[in-house]
């Protein structure tokens, strides 16, 4: 970003430091831009991933494949508006793989 921006890479990089509540930014904009009738849904996406240092890498369904695969799960959830007719990501949390 800073060879193509205006800034360099410490302006770039210092917001990063700090953390940032997306789920309340999305709960804000959600209920400032959807009209009040919703229902939850509910994605596991899998997600492929090879090796082994990668935290919650484990054997998780893929639907496209049709059997159990090696990589991390991803649970999406958003808000669908049933009013507009469209749907709202709300949150996103990694599977983590049971430790024995």
């Amino acid at each position: 970003m800073s060879r193509y921006g205006s800034f360099n890479e410490t302006t770039y990089h210092n917001p990063f430091k700090t953390g940032f509540d997306w789920l309340e930014f999305n709960q804000k904009w959600i209920s400032s831009t959807g009209r009040g009738h919703f229902i939850l849904a509910y994605d596991p996406s899998y997600l492929p991933k090879a090796g082994k240092k990668t935290p919650h890498v484990g054997h998780f369904w893929s639907g496209c494949a049709g059997r159990m695969c090696h990589g991390m799960e991803v649970g999406v959830a958003a808000l669908v508006d049933v009013d507009l007719q469209t749907s709202f990501h709300w949150d996103a949390v990694q599977t983590p793989i049971p430790t024995n």
